[in-house]
């Protein structure tokens, strides 16, 4: 029975064995006994112990599953805290057990240091990349059934605690143990004094400790149930945040996840750990913090937000919040999305996104917060700030566009051999491509208001790809739509990482589904980056993005909307630099293959391109000479930026019109509509211009014998002999070893 199993171990008996109690009648004498019996009991206590027991046998077990805890034995510790947690809950632990706990903590020298060592061997970690190992023996695997039974309902390796959409990947895979976490939680309920003057020591020697990440996880689980208890020492919210700073890279998990643990507070969720959240919210010197320090703190303060968004929150919530808010807003370089640091920057993006994502948009878009009037309104300061950061976002864009366009990166300098005190402007005309020219006399170029330009720029950009990440995107979509155009217009640019940042905004946002109210400024966006007439590089982003927005948003686009899409794309195969109409050809291909059209619509288009080419009638193949020396037709620009120059024009709109007809025919690969022999007719009619209509030629009809190779007699029967004749000259370019 209970009495019998744990009436009678010993914490001074032999560390490999443990004796049990009988009564004096009983004449049968009792060896020790294996720790494998013991491992037994305890697996026993959880199933065994009465939720009613009295106070003497609550005693008694209080007094047995403390002697585990401070017991050699590796295996049952987690047993036994999890036993502790549980009786925690009966109503005799407060009468009986708490002071048992109490006296034990008290009585014996070192019992937390002791305890928090134990528990520090349980953990299978070890310093470096990924940190955690598969579970190596039956301890480890105790060790997880104790976080599936008192933990956050996943094993201790499994998702950051708890469980919020907003946050699951901003931890990594840690050990941090929220069972341990809570028994410490409960240690300093019912022994605070003994916790606050015996605990600080041996946290600050273990949470530092060199090469024994075991002894580091334990530690941050320890402060963390300390900070969430209901009065926390003075030491435990400084003592997390500068293990935090100090932790290397890869061993940062299970702070954060601390950090985590204490701000929702233990005993009343919701109401924060007033000294962590006093301590983040406190803004650093940034003469004096390295990048790091400032990175760290704007994690730390991610890991609180995420679990205090949601309510209920107390009141030193939500100003915690707001308190960041407002830093986000600072003028100049004083907001981090503004900070010269890119690590900065990044943090400081997470954390505006997060705050964003639960705060802001319009009333429409923006999350509810609780059913009631009242947490409407606690909230209509938070949600103010975050719509005034996105108005921020929209009206900074422009200038902060031009000056990510004009001046030139410090690093590009100093690769181009440049003077590192000449600042230099790059000419980014790239229309009209040439080398770059740097100007002497301390020219800065254009400049953004302070704080607002190309640095605050990326920070958007970041935002902006975090909203997209975690869904929260979908609240502030109507922002998101007015900043289009200039995610266009800076995908190229002389600071190469920040066109890389633009190239993965645009990425993110073509897997963005735009509400039906925003469709009309989406639009209106992508037709802006399709029609700039000062950066080629911004109407190729707009085709490549007009691709997959008008894919997804084919059912919901008007037919006016679509229709605009459709024209500026055919518009755009006449574009005076080629790429621009190359991608406008493939772009087309979506149209004619029924993305947002309907076959009438379809036959317009192909009535269009023929329409084209009939005003553009084949070139001869002996054409007269210019002064020069040369075709006029071959003619090219003296700046060598390979751009049609205007003596060229009618070169851009024949090329065109071949394109439009290559559209035609690719977008039906596998079999010939009734439509198909007169374009192909027309195609093959300029098989013998110069390029690169002869090219486009080429390439179209290869594709097209490729596709149609399988069925190539259907294929072929299709045709008059008179057509198929005419288009033996097109065939000719695209030579088949098949065919």
């Amino acid at each position: 029975n209970t009495r019998r199993l744990s009436g009678g171990f010993n914490p001074n008996s032999d560390p490999e064995g443990a004796t049990m109690d009988v009564d004096e009648g009983d004449k049968t004498k009792v060896t020790a006994l294996h720790w494998s019996y013991s491992l037994m009991a305890n697996a026993l206590l959880l199933f065994l112990v009465h939720p009613r027991l009295d106070d003497v046998e609550m005693s008694r077990l209080t007094s047995y599953v403390m002697s585990c805890l401070l017991g050699d034995l590796k295996v049952i510790r987690m047993p036994a805290a999890c036993v502790l947690l549980m009786i925690s809950r009966f109503e005799s632990f407060e009468r009986a057990g708490a002071p048992v706990v109490a006296n034990v903590l008290s009585s014996q020298p070192g019992a937390l240091a002791t305890i928090v060592a134990n528990l520090g061997l349980c953990h299978s970690v070890g310093d470096g990349a990924g940190g955690a190992r598969g579970p190596q023996g039956r301890a480890d695997a105790l060790v997880q059934a104790a976080e599936n039974l008192y933990g956050a309902g996943s094993d201790m390796s499994g998702k950051p605690w708890p469980r919020t959409r907003a946050c699951d990947d901003h931890v990594p895979v840690g050990s941090f143990v929220v069972a341990c976490a809570r028994l410490f939680g409960l240690f300093a309920r019912v022994a605070p004094r003994v916790v606050c003057d015996e605990l600080e020591a041996p946290l600050s020697r273990l949470a530092f400790a060199d090469g024994d990440r075991g002894a580091r996880c334990a530690a941050a689980e320890a402060v963390a149930g300390v900070l969430a208890s209901r009065s926390p020492p003075r030491w435990a919210a400084p003592l997390l945040l500068r293990a935090f700073d100090e932790a290397a890279n890869d061993s940062t998990e299970e702070w954060l996840r601390a950090v985590r643990y204490a701000a929702r507070g233990g005993e009343s969720p919701g109401a924060g750990c007033e000294p962590l959240l006093s301590a983040l919210s406190s803004p650093v010197c940034r003469a004096t913090a390295t990048v790091s320090q400032q990175a760290r703190r704007l994690e730390a303060a991610l890991m609180c937000v995420a679990e205090l968004a949601a309510p209920p929150v107390s009141d030193a919530s939500i100003a915690f919040q707001e308190s960041f808010m407002d830093e986000l807003l600072a003028s100049g370089e004083s907001s981090p999305l503004a900070n010269p640091s890119r690590a900065t920057r990044e943090e400081a993006a997470r954390l505006a996104a997060q705050l964003i994502g639960a705060h802001g948009g319009d009333d429409e878009d923006s999350p509810t917060h609780g059913d009631g009037v009242g947490a409407h309104e606690r909230f209509a300061g938070l949600r103010a700030k975050a719509n005034a950061l996105l108005a921020q976002f929209v009206e900074c864009a422009p200038d902060a566009c031009r000056e990510s366009l004009e001046r030139q990166p410090s690093d590009a300098r100093h690769l181009d051999g440049g003077n590192p005190g000449d600042p230099g402007v790059v000419d980014m005309d790239l229309d009209h491509a040439q080398d770059p020219v740097t100007t002497k006399g301390g020219s800065h170029g254009f400049t953004a208001p302070e704080g607002r330009g190309m640095h605050w720029l990326e920070g958007s950009f970041l935002t902006v790809i975090q909203l997209a990440k975690h869904g929260g995107v979908a609240n502030v979509a109507g922002a998101v739509a007015k900043m289009l155009p200039f995610v266009l217009r800076v995908q190229e640019c002389p600071d190469r990482e920040f066109a890389l940042v633009a190239k993965r905004t645009l990425t993110y946002l073509k897997y963005l589904v735009f509400p039906r109210r925003h469709l009309a400024r989406a639009v209106a966006g992508t037709l802006e980056g399709m029609r700039d007439s000062g950066q080629w590089h911004a109407r190729a982003a707009g085709l490549k993005f007009c691709q997959a927005f008008s894919y997804r948003h084919s059912f919901t686009l008007d037919i006016p909307e679509m229709a605009a899409l459709r024209d500026e794309t055919f518009d755009r195969l006449c574009d005076a630099q080629i790429e621009v109409r190359s991608l406008a050809r493939d772009t087309l291909v979506g149209f004619l293959k029924g993305v947002g059209t309907a076959n009438a619509a379809a036959a317009g288009i192909r009535a269009r391109c023929l329409a084209a080419a009939a005003e553009q009638p084949p070139r001869k193949r002996g054409r007269p000479e210019n002064p020069g020396g040369g075709s006029a037709g071959d003619r090219l620009d003296p700046s060598g930026g390979g751009r049609d120059t205007p003596d060229e024009d009618a070169k851009a709109a024949r090329h065109g019109c071949v394109l439009g007809l290559s559209a035609c025919v690719l977008s039906a690969p596998y079999d010939v509509p009734e439509w198909m022999p007169e374009v192909l007719e027309e195609l093959s009619r300029r098989a013998n211009e110069p390029n690169p209509v002869k090219d486009t030629v080429r390439r179209t009809f290869s594709e097209f014998k490729k596709t149609h190779q399988d069925a190539w007699a259907e294929t072929r029967a299709a045709f008059t002999s008179e057509q198929w004749e005419t288009i033996s000259m097109g065939m000719e370019l695209a030579p088949s070893y098949i065919v």
